[in-house]
């Protein structure tokens, strides 16, 4: 099976970090915004937009895990998911959030 170089693994385990931390910082500034002003017609296109930033960044996420995995680096399905302020990535038993 082939093998990613480590200077690509590494690279690849810091996108994953920083993408996580883009859906942690979306979601966290969803929440804010609609705490603090609900969803009105103002708001309404804010809170998408943060919303489809956390998703792309989801998106993304899994697909490095996907890369990972099929260079053998993992030996299960990587699932993330967010939702409001929170995140989690299941690995077998493993759970973060």
């Amino acid at each position: 099976m082939a093998k990613l170089t480590p200077e690509i693994s590494q690279n690849i385990a810091l996108l994953k970090q920083q993408l996580l931390d883009i859906v942690d910082e979306a979601t966290a500034a969803e929440l804010t915004l609609f705490e603090r002003f609900g969803e009105t017609s103002e708001t309404m296109t804010p809170l998408n937009d943060l919303r489809d930033i956390a998703e792309q960044a989801s998106t993304r996420f899994s697909q490095f895990a996907n890369i990972q995995g099929s260079f053998g680096l993992m030996g299960k399905n990587v699932h993330f998911c967010y939702k409001l302020g929170k995140r989690c990535v299941r690995h077998g038993n493993l759970f973060m959030g």
